[in-house]
């Protein structure tokens, strides 16, 4: 399970993220979605996360990762808030939450928030997260 730091200094995620991504898309939509996500990709990122397997816990530039959200929002979604969160929340299960399965047992909501920024330093390698609960 690599988990070196990736060759630059440069925004990566995980590949669970596509990888999650892919098993959504899949799962919800099937061949014909995955094809709507591949045909919305730019060149690189389709080569990179489509034609060839992305492991897990390998290092994946952050722009594919930006770029699978766009062509799912403009493919698969439809554009819809609603549907998106319903692929997102399937990715997640899928993706990250094969992987950190053990993190999420019986976790309480307010315990995820409390852990969301351990969260995202474990998937991404830039940024800052911070969350509360109100209420």
């Amino acid at each position: 399970m690599p988990t070196n730091p990736p060759p630059s200094g440069d925004p990566y995620a995980r590949g669970s993220v596509i990888h999650g991504f892919r098993a959504a898309v899949l799962d919800l939509g099937g061949e014909d979605a995955l094809r709507q996500v591949a045909d919305r990709l730019p060149v690189t990122t389709r080569l990179a996360t489509i034609d060839q397997i992305v492991l897990p816990f390998e290092w994946v530039p952050i722009e594919h990762a930006v770029a699978w959200h766009d062509a799912i929002w403009s493919g698969p979604a439809r554009s819809d808030e609603r549907e998106l969160g319903r692929l997102v929340s399937r990715s997640i299960e899928l993706g990250f939450g094969r992987f950190k399965s053990a993190f999420f047992s019986g976790i309480t909501p307010d315990r995820l928030v409390e852990r969301a920024p351990e969260l995202w330093r474990w998937q991404h390698t830039h940024g800052e997260l911070s969350a509360t609960v109100d209420g």
